[in-house]
């Protein structure tokens, strides 16, 4: 019987695969059309190989999600189903392989079966979805709001949407980028302890509505795509007042007619890392939140990281800030940062790894679970206690100063602040900061930045526009390069009468001394 390799079933995606005589396949993970030539999910079905030792060899590696980065693809141990039924197990990591010069990543797997899946990770698909739906199809109230962009139905999950005022509106999404399959079995444990028995559960269902976009990206979902920069944009670079996807429009308009019966409250996206990375909280900048608002999700963080110690280890640690870098321009598309900014409503992603914990310990579904579970623990036991008593907040984690927002600091870089004013010192080369001013100036408000540097310095200038209450589009970049000296800019530069206010955000590329930014007006 020939060897076949087949995807075409729901999750489904390989890429340029050859099969060799000698037991010896080799395959890529689909590019899927990212405007990046992103690539990372495969799932694919070996069929008529019972029997037969086979070896996998994975190519295309440029492509994928930052492979050569500290070598964490050596971490991933791909999945395996035997049949059409049965669970999926990990594949021992002695029968794995990761060169990363020349880059190379192969494994090797004997077939029990003359149908045997094999995928990057555990897949969570639609019909996983509709299966735990209809487990608790009692609780919760499945809803179509729309069409996918390749004409599926649009699916949202709603859990005690009684109209009562009182109540908060907690939002979560999953599978922005659809290859992240461990965001889906998160959410899944967070959904069963919100509708549990226990204390937190019954907390929150009294004091909240649970508002659910499981899957974002559902046609990337089931189509076996990554989702990485998926065109026309990303979908988590496209949450704006008037997103460029259609779903998200429609998502954003149930948002805004729930917000009209219940108090903002929470939001939540469940993601997956790099490859090999850890699991982390990334909280939005500290000054888009509030001080409360920094103060509550660190509060939560706090307990999240006691409660997943010994299982799951998600630590603030963990978030690497090098690979993360938050103070790309793209930052204000995601959607933490429109409902932090536009809706009021505090907000972070939850990145939970693919392969190990940080104490290499390789993580399963019920791991993923358990994770999901305790992060609604959290929210119930403290988050929501402490939103409405402000007094039982502790946590050590201040805001960086008050208008100002800074995403990371780097380790050669000294910065200080006071009101309208923002200094920083280079203390050697590469120094790169990206930071921004909350405050929103008028259309016809007067005024300037005054820049001050007393050696080179290279300054990119981002000028954001809204309507009403909401940022509406982004500017060009204006890009500056200053000598020792001060370089004025008058607020009339950024004035567009089509607009009722603007923000001004600045990334320093190049900062070889002291620098400083101050505005009048």
């Amino acid at each position: 019987m020939a060897i076949i390799i087949d995807t075409n079933f729901p999750g489904g995606g390989a890429d340029k695969v050859y099969i060799g005589a000698n037991g010896t396949i080799t395959f890529s993970a689909p590019v899927d059309g990212s405007l990046t030539d992103r690539s990372l999910w495969f799932y694919f079905c070996v069929r008529g190989a019972k029997g037969k030792a086979l070896c996998f060899i994975q190519q295309g590696m440029t492509h994928t999600l930052e492979p050569f980065y500290a070598g964490t693809y050596a971490a991933v141990r791909p999945v395996v189903r035997e049949g059409p039924g049965g669970a999926f197990y990990r594949i021992p990591s002695s029968d794995t392989s990761f060169k990363a010069d020349p880059i190379s990543y192969t494994f090797t797997l004997t077939p029990k079966s003359d149908e045997t899946y094999v995928a990057f990770c555990f897949p969570y698909q639609y019909a996983d979805l509709l299966r735990f739906v209809e487990t608790h199809s009692k609780d919760i109230s499945l809803r179509m709001i729309g069409k996918t962009e390749e004409g599926r139905d649009y699916p949202v999950l709603l859990i005690g949407d009684d109209g009562n005022p009182k109540k908060k509106l907690i939002i979560t999404t999953a599978r922005q980028h659809s290859g992240e399959s461990p965001g889906s079995f998160v959410l899944e444990g967070f959904l069963e302890q919100y509708l549990s028995e226990n204390e937190s559960g019954k907390y929150l269902r009294e004091t909240s509505v649970l508002l659910v976009l499981p899957m974002t990206n559902l046609d990337g979902v089931e189509e076996g795509r990554y989702g990485k920069d998926a065109p026309p944009a990303d979908f988590n670079r496209a949450w704006m007042t008037e997103s460029i996807r259609e779903e998200l429009r429609s998502f954003l308009k149930l948002v805004d007619e729930l917000l009209k019966i219940y108090k903002p409250g929470l939001y939540v996206d469940f993601h997956a890392p790099q490859p090999g990375g850890y699991s982390y909280v990334v909280l939005p900048r500290a000054s888009v939140l509030g001080k409360e608002g920094w103060k509550r999700i660190n509060l939560l963080v706090d307990l999240y990281e006691d409660l997943t110690r010994d299982r799951g280890s998600c630590r603030r640690q963990d978030l690497d800030r090098e690979y993360i870098n938050w103070g790309r321009d793209n930052y204000r598309l995601t959607a933490t940062h429109l409902f932090s900014e536009c809706y009021h409503i505090d907000a972070f992603s939850f990145e939970s790894s693919y392969n190990t914990d940080c104490f290499g310990r390789y993580l399963s579904p019920e791991d993923w679970h358990f994770m999901g579970r305790q992060l609604c623990t959290a929210v119930g036991k403290i988050w929501f206690e402490a939103y409405d008593s402000p007094g039982v907040i502790t946590s050590t984690t201040e805001l960086l100063w008050d208008g100002w927002e800074m995403v990371s600091i780097p380790k050669n870089t000294m910065v200080t602040a006071k009101p309208k004013m923002f200094r920083a010192e280079a203390l050697g080369d590469g120094a790169s900061i990206f930071f921004a001013d909350l405050h929103r100036f008028k259309s016809d408000e007067k005024g300037s930045y005054t820049l001050l540097c007393d050696n080179e310095t290279q300054i990119i200038c981002y000028v954001h526009y809204g309507k009403g209450d909401k940022i509406a589009v982004k500017s060009r970049p204006y890009y500056l390069c200053t000598e020792k000296g001060s370089v004025r800019i008058p607020f009339s530069l950024f004035v567009k009468e089509a607009y009722d206010f603007f923000q001004v955000a600045f990334n320093i590329t190049s900062l070889k001394g002291s620098f400083s930014i101050s505005h009048t007006g």
